[in-house]
């Protein structure tokens, strides 16, 4: 796996080339019709949105108020297994009826944050666009982890 950060050591967003291969080396398409998102809250750790509308979600300003549910679509805490992959879609407003590649691209998503840490958002929709920064640990939060 390339070591994005030393392309970008100061963080920032990734070439467009860097993004295909990022997204490519797990197998992430692009989405057409919604909007999956990745953004790393400073409290809760990487939290995922999916909106059937293409709506973006501003989670890293999000308040208290509204942690359940995205404006147009729902939010997660990551990673997530597979039956909360599904659910996410399934309970979304205005989700396709296929949701099967939703859920492989959510799960994909998952797991590419978990594996790069340094990654602090993406977008997913038409195009996608990736943002990293230098990864610092924050052992007194108790993020979830895959096992």
């Amino acid at each position: 796996m390339t070591d994005f950060l030393a392309l970008r050591p100061s963080g920032g967003d990734l070439s467009p080339s860097s993004v295909v291969s990022l997204l490519a080396a797990y197998g992430i398409r692009a989405l057409r019709g919604g909007r999956v998102e990745v953004t790393t809250h400073p409290t809760f750790g990487p939290l995922l949105s999916y909106s059937p509308g293409g709506a973006s979600l501003e989670a890293a300003s999000l308040g208290a108020a509204s942690l359940g549910a995205a404006p147009d679509g729902n939010l997660r805490v990551l990673p997530l297994t597979a039956s909360e992959a599904a659910e996410l879609i399934s309970s979304t407003p205005g989700a396709p009826a296929d949701q099967a590649p939703l859920v492989d691209l959510v799960l994909r998503l998952s797991q590419l944050v978990h594996d790069t840490p340094e990654v602090t958002s993406i977008s997913v929709q038409g195009a996608a666009s990736v943002t990293v920064a230098p990864y610092h640990p924050m052992p007194e939060l108790a993020l979830r982890r895959l096992l």
